[in-house]
């Protein structure tokens, strides 16, 4: 990873680092990017700016269900039902969209609190053996022809991902004991 990225990076604001993140979340962002956040030098930065949309996530979600909660009994009393099934359809769907990202969000934390902890060789074993068994499982499925179910495709997307991010993380840091 150039350091010139990472220090760009670093020399952003705060609320342009958080659009970053943000994006970088969504999966709007060149895999360069995603490797740098996972850098040393950024890992701390990452993982306050995670920990704040996390909580803006759950401020939204209480602000909203006040909200209507309140219009529900405006709707009741003014019996206009249509008013209320409209809105309640419109929160269900903002409220699924923001628990989703929310979800993808932690995720990205949980993966924080790894890096945080430089990695120990016992947690790179385990991480090897899920990886192995996810790798087998799917060779396992392929070779006696079995139609992969939804949760099957999910997790071997996240197997093809994360040995892709890993192979250009290696590459930008062949030197790093942590992913030996």
């Amino acid at each position: 990873m150039p350091s010139n990225q990472i220090q760009a990076l670093l020399d952003l604001d705060h609320d342009t680092f958080r659009k970053v993140v943000e994006a970088e979340v969504k999966g709007e962002v060149p895999a360069s990017i995603s490797v740098a956040l996972r850098t040393s030098e950024m890992v701390d930065r990452w993982n306050a700016v995670l920990g704040a949309m996390i909580m803006d996530v759950d401020t939204q979600l209480s602000s909203r269900k006040s909200s209507i909660d309140a219009f529900q009994s405006e709707c009741y009393e003014s019996k206009d039902s249509n008013a209320w099934f409209t809105a309640k359809r419109e929160y269900d769907l903002w409220r699924s969209g923001a628990i989703r990202f929310k979800g993808h969000v932690s995720m990205r934390k949980k993966e924080v609190k790894l890096l945080q902890r430089n990695l120990s060789g016992n947690w790179q074993m385990h991480c090897r053996k899920m990886l192995d068994a996810i790798a087998k499982h799917k060779q396992t499925a392929e070779a006696e022809g079995l139609e992969p179910e939804p949760h099957d495709q999910e997790l071997w997307h996240l197997l093809d991902t994360y040995v892709g991010f890993m192979q250009q993380v290696v590459a930008a840091h062949p030197s790093d004991s942590f992913l030996l």
